[in-house]
Parts: C-alpha cells; sequence; structure tokens
C-alpha cells in the first residue's frame, strides 16, 4: 500500500500476536497455504461474534441494549448500511458483521474489525465499518482515516500473508497464469472475494 503513515511492521506483529494468543502457530498456518481458520482463531479471544440481518448502528444500539449496554454509538444516519462494527475494549468485544453479506466479505469485515481490536481497542472502542456501494472495492478503505487504513491492511495480513500469495503471484509474473485465473485461484484457496485477491496480487512487488 503506497500510504506513508502505514507502519507495517507494527501491524504484522499484532497478526502474529492475536495468532499466538490463540495457541496456534502462525508460521504452520501460513506453509499449511490454506484460507486461515479465522473461526478457530476468534475462539481463542475474548471476541463474541454476532451476525445480523441489515446491519445499522440502530440495529448495533438494540443489540448492544439486549445485553444491558448503554452505549454512546459513533455520530451520523442511525440507518447507514455497515459491513461490521466492533464495540470493546481492550480486554473484550462485541463484534458485529451483516448477515446478508457474501461469505468471502464477511471474513473481511471479521478480519477487519479484529484490527480495530488489536491496534485500536486500547480503551473505549466503538467502530463502524459502512457498507460501500455496489461497484466500490471492499479492500479500499476511506483514505483519511489511519485507523480504517491500518485495520484494512491487518485484514489482508491476516488472511492473505505474502507466503501464501507467492504462488500465484509468482506464476502471474512469470507468465504462466493469467490475471483473471491467478485472482480466481487465489480468492478460492484462501476464501477471500475477487476484488481482495486482485488488490493484493496487484500489491505483490514486481505484479502490476
Amino acid at each position: 500500500m503506497d500510504i506513508p503513515y502505514l507502519d507495517l511492521t507494527r501491524i504484522r506483529s499484532a497478526v502474529e500476536t492475536f495468532v499466538s494468543r490463540a495457541g496456534a502457530d502462525w508460521s504452520a498456518i501460513k506453509r499449511a497455504g490454506k484460507a486461515v481458520p479465522l473461526g478457530d482463531l476468534l475462539d481463542g479471544h475474548p471476541l463474541c461474534l454476532v451476525e445480523v440481518k441489515n446491519l445499522t448502528p440502530q440495529a448495533v444500539a438494540l443489540r448492544l441494549q439486549q445485553r444491558g449496554i448503554d452505549a454512546a454509538l459513533p455520530a451520523g444516519n442511525p440507518r447507514q448500511p455497515l459491513a461490521g462494527f466492533v464495540y470493546g475494549d481492550g480486554l473484550r468485544a462485541l463484534i458485529f458483521l451483516n448477515r446478508d453479506d457474501p461469505f468471502a466479505r464477511r471474513r473481511f469485515s471479521l478480519a477487519h474489525e479484529i484490527g480495530h481490536f488489536m491496534m485500536h481497542g486500547g480503551g473505549a472502542l466503538a467502530r463502524a465499518t459502512a457498507q460501500p456501494a455496489k461497484k466500490q472495492m471492499e479492500y479500499n478503505p476511506d483514505r483519511d482515516d489511519p485507523r480504517e487504513i491500518e485495520a484494512h491492511a491487518f485484514a489482508a495480513e491476516l488472511l492473505m500473508p505474502w507466503e501464501m500469495v507467492a504462488h500465484e503471484a509468482a506464476a502471474l509474473r512469470a507468465g504462466t497464469l493469467g490475471p483473471q485465473r491467478a485472482i480466481l485461484a487465489l480468492a478460492a484457496r484462501l476464501q477471500v472475494s475477487r476484488q481482495a485477491a486482485a488488490r493484493r496480487l496487484a500489491e505483490w512487488r514486481g505484479v502490476a
């Protein structure tokens, strides 16, 4: 990512910490080359996943009230469609996902919200991730908000570490695999969207 204030070392350290705290071996997961077992890793943390149809700030507030939490949510349209929302502190959190989203999209949204928890949850945490327009690539966060950029980068590093992207990226660079086939292969193997896979391959050094 061409963002001068993006500290990839810090982000990769946060990913490794998330995995190790769940009792998993990050190096072994990367060597396996399969989709990161996000659900298993989530179970190793004080994080509760709540999937909600038609997720909005209003729906989040209702679910929190049902749990006895009177939360002051971020200002904005209470009916704004959301992809995800995380509420908590540095010790525990609730992660809300839009149940209507495709599976691969929900995986990326979950990894994104975990990124907020790991990197921005030192105190009270309430972060909403808006639902993008239909043709907007989910991988492109609001470039004016460093925390959203970091959370997206965290999600990419967790779901698509470079060691797992190397096979398709090398084949694409060598010309033995066309762009569309490389994108489809990576998306299917790592259970991410085609948009996210395309962006990750484009970021590979030496690839367009």
